[in-house]
């Protein structure tokens, strides 16, 4: 195993003496947000096309406008305010207050001539108290906050802005006093995200110099002010942002595929008509050319109405006490694109955005309740890449009375296109007009030409095919919301050790199903295997495999095993031999299966061998049935992807639970690999004669119609999810206390050696950022058996001590699996994993795990939590209820009234 940091003492010390070192890596450059999530994902655009179709202003208006405002503002070749700004700034800040006022004026401008503004409420301003930045405390909380925003106007409750901006800077003052308490920082940091990230319409950057490294570092700030922006505001489809490097203005339009910018910036002062264009545009379009979702709006619990975040009639007192905390009324289309459809209102978040979802489809989950109705309801909205199905399309796979979470039905979001046609939001038609745009010059953005390259090429040769990722990849996402009836609690929620592996066991078994109907999970982690109540105090439960974001479907079904060999005598003869150097019988329906299984004639030898290895005690029964030596049917025939294609995405799954075969793409735990599953050649391609297929790049085969890759290498089965199981099942006996979820002391306080091993192999199997130690760790223990029984197992929770031969038993058939991988295995797989669970359970059934009373009491808490957390939901829908009835009969009670915050 290579030197990096490594779960393992032997890999971090070298005597007993040694310290223990946490890594023999050098401190590595910290990534930048352009490096770390937008490399490969930046494309230009020519500029007078960026103009003209992302913000289209009719070129008259421009006209007129600058011809109001040149004479007090524009003359010989600069505008009069920016003197400084164009000229010899040498601070930052002394840019902002001329862009503003300039800014502002051609606004004012366009209301004295009476240009029809679509948001006549945007007031350019710059935000953030200077006394603010002076608390070192919050350097870092400010480090995202753009100092120069166009923000939406402040409206009907100024006077609740107003308190509220004292109320800051009263808090400031308090600050400035003494140290800044934990309490006052995280009141501080509440107040500033309920200000700041609620009414931001566009962010603002400035660099005082304008060559490419200056301008690549003010890119990557401000692509950090965006996606604040697209975390915080929960209907924001897209945001477009300004970076002024000197007297050159640039615009980048960031959305869930990517960025998007001018190829060329503009000339602040020698192109002063396309400044007008661009301030102008921000205020003359239609909010959803801006960014803001049409299809999202605040539920106001002052009244009961619904408003979109740009309406000036929008209060403070309308959202909710923090940020994620606010109730939307959300429309749910009945089929694709409809207008005919339904709002539901969200009760309450059930999930949290990370920053890296914003390039991962940013998918949020609330409970909702539609009005006049009681039934607890989940609604999910994601950026769906285009080259996937459906939720509710892959569900249908699996029987209704499936495992698997319930759906009422998944559809795309519309809108009515510049023809007057129904279309669907994705971001290459509906935000981006088409333009894909092309990759900068260098990854890193070191300049502002466009680089010859575009996107990803297939290179054929003669016995293969592969992909090579170029300087720019896009995927099309297509904003879907998907309605569900399945409502409950993450796996680490469970009340004791049976409902942990009951929940595992159900998840499991909808896993088989999902799979025999012809579709692959690919996510299972932690947080998609639900523990669903089946009684109201939430005691009976169910477990539910959920979130099918990233599944595939198959089209076909592999082949049953080809026929016997022609020439069975000598098959016999190798039969025989076999029996005797293991001194054993084999039955004629064993070695007729042997025979078909394997495509190599030592596969019978190399099946056995397997066996044996692990079930030594095996050897002493004879003769053998099919069933001693695992030789199943199939349950099913398994699914197969021979005749279509299967796109390659941004993500395969949570990494912290994937295989490290999924992570690498590398084979390492197969005994063939000429038995593994191979490469599909492109249908295109496949029908040419071999000696046309030369190592010229193939365009045809580089994108489809949206832009993605056409490639596919089958290097994910559902043996890599049943793996993925596993690997959830031993991060929660590591991490976890016990009943209810909660993590383990000493992940917190490592003050001692034990306490540090702990830490450093959670960190290296599951929760490190390093892609290559986590799969190089996860590669090294699950091959190194003494390394699991030695090192980890002894490190589980005192909780877990009954399931460390599960753990064993899970991972030999795992281990085995992969060893004799062949076109049966994938139809057995779930098979032999349910039998491991199925023992254990029923172990439990006949002599229950004792719990001590600390566990016992974790457990009542998390009843107790449960009975709570239902009975909250079923308020707060009853709450809504009465809102709603009040507002639509005109009898709005004042009680319902939230006071500002």
């Amino acid at each position: 195993m290579p030197l990096h940091k490594s779960y393992y003492p032997e890999s971090l010390r070298k005597r007993a003496d040694t310290p223990i070192r946490r890594s023999y890596q050098l401190p590595a450059p910290i990534p930048g947000y352009l490096e770390l999530y937008l490399l490969g994902k930046i494309g230009l655009a020519d500029t007078d096309w960026f103009l003209s179709n992302i913000l289209p202003v009719p070129l008259a208006d421009v006209d007129q406008v600058f011809t109001h405002v040149s004479p007090l503002l524009y003359d010989d070749s600069r505008w009069t305010g920016m003197s400084r700004l164009l000229d010899d700034a040498e601070e930052v800040d002394q840019m902002h207050k001329p862009f503003i006022d300039v800014s502002n004026n051609i606004l004012k401008a366009c209301k004295e001539l009476s240009v029809p503004l679509e948001l006549g409420n945007v007031h350019w301003r710059c935000d953030l108290d200077e006394s603010l930045t002076s608390i070192d405390e919050l350097v870092d909380e400010l480090d995202d906050y753009p100092r120069v925003v166009a923000s939406l106007g402040r409206g009907t409750d100024e006077k609740d802005w107003l308190d509220w901006q004292k109320q800051i800077l009263g808090l400031v003052k308090e600050a400035n006093k003494d140290a800044i308490s934990e309490t006052l920082y995280e009141k501080l940091a509440e107040n500033l995200s309920t200000w700041w990230l609620r009414r931001v319409h566009v962010p603002v950057e400035f660099r005082v110099t304008d060559d490419a490294d200056t301008a690549r570092l003010g890119l990557d700030q401000l692509c950090r002010y965006m996606r604040e922006i697209l975390m915080a505001q929960l209907d924001r489809q897209f945001v477009i942002g300004l970076l002024v490097c000197k007297s050159k203005l640039s615009i980048w339009l960031h959305d869930r595929s990517g960025l998007l910018g001018m190829q060329t910036p503009i000339d602040i002062r020698e192109e002063p008509k396309k400044f007008v264009h661009v301030i102008m545009a921000f205020s003359r379009l239609d909010p959803s050319r801006l960014g803001w979702d049409p299809t999202m709006k605040i539920f106001c619990k002052s009244d009961g109405k619904h408003r979109l975040s740009t309406d000036p009639d929008l209060k403070l007192a309308d959202y909710g006490s923090t940020v994620l905390g606010t109730q939307w009324a959300v429309f749910v289309p009945k089929t694709d694109g409809s207008t005919d459809g339904e709002w539901y209102t969200t009760i309450r978040l059930l999930n949290t955005i990370r920053f890296d979802r914003v390039m991962l489809g940013s998918t949020l989950v609330w409970a909702v309740s539609k009005a006049g109705e009681k039934e607890r309801l989940v609604l999910k909205q994601t950026w769906r890449p285009s080259v996937l199905l459906q939720e509710a399309e892959l569900r249908s796979a699996a029987p209704p009375q499936s495992n698997v979470s319930q759906i009422i039905r998944s559809v795309d979001i519309g809108y009515v296109n510049d023809n007057g046609a129904p279309a669907c939001m994705d971001t290459k038609l509906f935000i981006r007009r088409g333009m894909i745009g092309r990759p900068p010059a260098e990854p890193r953005l070191k300049g502002w030409s466009v680089a010859d390259n575009k996107g990803t090429v297939v290179v054929i040769k003669k016995h293969f095919i592969s992909a090579q990722r170029l300087a720019f990849s896009f995927t099309n996402r297509v904003l879907t919301r998907t309605l569900m009836s399945t409502y409950g609690w993450p796996l680490t929620s469970f009340r004791d050790i049976r409902e942990l592996l009951e929940t595992i066991r159900d998840a499991v078994a909808g896993h088989r199903d999902l799979w025999f109907g012809g579709v692959l999970h690919r996510d299972v982690s932690v947080d998609n295997i639900l523990i669903c109540p089946e009684e109201k105090d939430g005691r009976k439960t169910c477990g539910r495999l959920i979130d099918l974001g990233f599944s595939i479907k198959a089209d076909t079904w592999t082949d049953a095993p080809g026929p016997l060999p022609a020439d069975m005598s000598k098959a016999w003869d190798r039969i025989r031999l076999l029996g005797e150097y293991y001194e054993i019988q084999i039955s004629e329906p064993v070695a007729l299966t042997l025979l078909s299984r394997g495509e190599d004639r030592l596969y019978p030898w190399t099946y056995l061998e397997a066996v044996f290895k692990r079930w030594p005690h095996l050897r002493d029964t004879s003769p053998h049935s099919k069933d001693d030596l695992f030789l199943y049917d199939w349950e099913s025939p398994p699914p197969a992807w021979k005749s279509s294609m299967v796109y390659r995405l941004d993500r395969k799954g949570r990494q912290a639970f994937l295989s490290g075969e999924v992570h690498s793409t590398s084979h390492f735990y197969h005994r063939f690999d000429t038995i593994r599953r191979k490469t599909v050649i492109t249908k295109n391609s496949a029908d040419s004669k071999e000696d046309e297929r030369s190592s010229e790049w193939d365009d045809r085969c580089a994108q489809t119609e949206t832009g993605e890759l056409r490639q596919f290498s089958e290097d994910h089965s559902a043996i890599h999810d049943l793996e993925s199981f596993w690997w959830i099942l031993l991060y929660i006996c590591l991490s976890r206390n016990g009943p209810g979820g909660a993590q383990r002391d000493e992940l917190f306080q490592q003050r001692d050696e034990e306490a540090l091993w702990l830490g450093n192999i959670v960190d290296c199997l599951f929760e490190t950022k390093d892609e290559y130690v986590r799969r190089m760790n996860k590669v090294e223990l699950f091959t190194n058996l003494d390394h699991l029984q030695s090192f980890i197992i002894p490190r589980f929770h005192p909780y877990f001590k009954g399931l460390e031969k599960l753990i064993m038993d899970w991972r030999t058939v795992l281990h085995f699996a992969y060893e004799t991988y062949d076109k049966v295995t994938p139809g057995i797989i779930h098979r032999l994993v349910l039998a491991v669970l199925d023992d254990v359970l029923k172990d439990l059934q006949s002599a229950p795990l004792e719990q001590d009373t600390q566990a016992a009491e974790l457990t009542q808490k998390e009843d107790d939590r449960r009975a709570r957390d239902l009975n909250e939901l079923d308020d707060a829908t009853a709450e809504l209820a009465r809102i709603m009835e009040f507002s639509s009969k005109g009898k709005f009670n004042s009680q319902f009234h939230q006071s500002p915050s």
